[in-house]
């Protein structure tokens, strides 16, 4: 059964390059884990969230100080998702809390959600050509 895991991150404009750098090379790595197929990285807008029944429970507050990200990780199994955040996850807080140089301020994990999909039932590409 696959699994989705999401993690937000909000991260300080003035260690964003170094979060860049460190999440790039972090995504990469993760499809080497067994049971874990791939990390996507997006860059969130807070400032256009979409509403859920008027708003949206998950979303920081917008400021123009820093940028809000959230990782998406596809695992294979709840086994493998539970190995990793209690032996891997800890190394990857203590790898973002390097980048701080002591503030932890500067990135925050603002949320973590496990989603359960039964199945991928469908999927729509994008297409730029009409029929």
């Amino acid at each position: 059964m696959l699994l989705l895991y999401e993690i937000s991150v909000s991260v300080d404009l003035e260690v964003e390059e170094a979060f860049q750098a460190f999440i790039q090379s972090h995504a990469a790595l993760v499809g080497k884990i067994p049971n874990f197929s791939v990390a996507r990285v997006y860059l969130r807008d807070p400032t256009h969230p979409v509403p859920l029944n008027g708003k949206d429970a998950d979303a920081p507050k917008a400021d123009r100080m820093h940028r809000y990200y959230t990782v998406y990780y596809e695992v294979e199994d709840v086994y493998s998702l539970q190995a990793w955040i209690e032996q891997e996850e800890p190394k990857f807080a203590a790898d973002l809390q390097k980048l701080t140089n002591g503030n932890p301020e500067l990135i925050k994990v603002t949320s973590r959600k496990v989603q359960y999909p039964l199945e991928s039932w469908h999927t729509v590409e994008r297409s730029d050509q009409l029929p």
